[in-house]
């Protein structure tokens, strides 16, 4: 064997095991906890578009699996399952009108959130059709992709890095090659904007026992978006009858009071155009 032959093969050698290194290194990126955190900008009223409130929403990854949460509910959730929390402490955790969680294993979305007084989960097989574009702009350190896609009655264009390899999003959007940095709606009602990313010893990716140890009704998306809608279409009054109706059952919308002041069955949709909501395909 001459001594260039020899060099070659050396070399081929040791570019391969430079490459199978690379391939464990990023498959060890994959499998460790981390953190991702989320500015959430939202014109939560359809009469004052002027109005941008701001929200934040933390999403753990260890894995195939991610646990999304607002993060004033992280915290609440966190202390009230150790004590009973004091009234300033719920209101300086107070969280928006419609908190939810998402935990997602691949595709398998279970979503989870509480309507007045009753916790409700449905699960969801997400699959987004992504439409990829040759946009490219620098967000933060970031160089981001263009892609597009409709959810649940809107249009959605997201900015995406394969700097953070991980099939990962704000909400429930997921499926690109590379970590959402930036997304929001055609409408520009919803934005979110990811502030900080950070690898964590451990992250966690089920409820606080303050929600498990909760009866949680089961149901589908669409009968759940129809259901919240129509609670926070109530006026106070409506609300607090509702709230004392004893054990209706919300979710298959019989839950009037004793006194049949509060009926969902009744309740116009268009009573609800105060609000805006991520998911409006169920809405005729």
């Amino acid at each position: 064997m001459t001594t260039v032959l020899k060099t070659f093969l050396a070399a081929f050698m040791l570019l391969g095991i430079y490459f199978s290194g690379l391939k464990d290194q990023k498959k060890d990126f994959q499998v460790k906890s981390h953190a991702f955190l989320y500015k959430f900008d939202f014109k939560h009223h359809t009469n004052r578009p002027d109005l941008i409130l701001t929200d934040y929403i933390i999403v753990n990854k260890k894995g195939d699996t991610t646990f999304t949460q607002f993060y004033n509910q992280m915290k609440r959730d966190s202390l009230s399952s150790l004590r009973r929390l004091s009234g300033q402490e719920l209101f300086d955790y107070r969280v928006n009108e419609y908190p939810y969680s998402i935990k997602t294993v691949k595709n398998n979305s279970v979503f989870t959130a509480e309507v007045g007084d009753q916790y409700f989960q449905y699960e969801e097989q997400l699959q987004f059709k992504w439409n990829i574009t040759d946009s490219i702009r620098k967000i933060n350190s970031y160089t981001c992709q263009l892609a597009t896609t409709t959810y649940a009655g809107r249009k959605w264009k997201a900015w995406f890095t394969k700097d953070l390899p991980f099939d990962l999003g704000p909400y429930k959007f997921k499926g690109l090659p590379g970590t959402i940095v930036e997304m929001n709606d055609y409408d520009n009602i919803f934005k979110y904007s990811l502030t900080a990313f950070k690898e964590k010893k451990e992250v966690r990716l089920e409820h606080f026992p303050s929600v498990t140890q909760q009866p949680i009704e089961t149901t589908t998306r669409k009968d759940f978006n129809t259901h919240q809608q129509a609670y926070l279409a109530l006026g106070f009054d409506e609300r607090m009858a509702y709230l004392s109706r004893g054990s209706g059952g919300i979710v298959k919308l019989q839950s009037a009071s004793d006194d049949n002041e509060v009926d969902l069955n009744n309740k116009s949709l268009n009573e609800m155009d105060d609000y805006q909501f991520i998911e409006i395909d169920h809405i005729e």
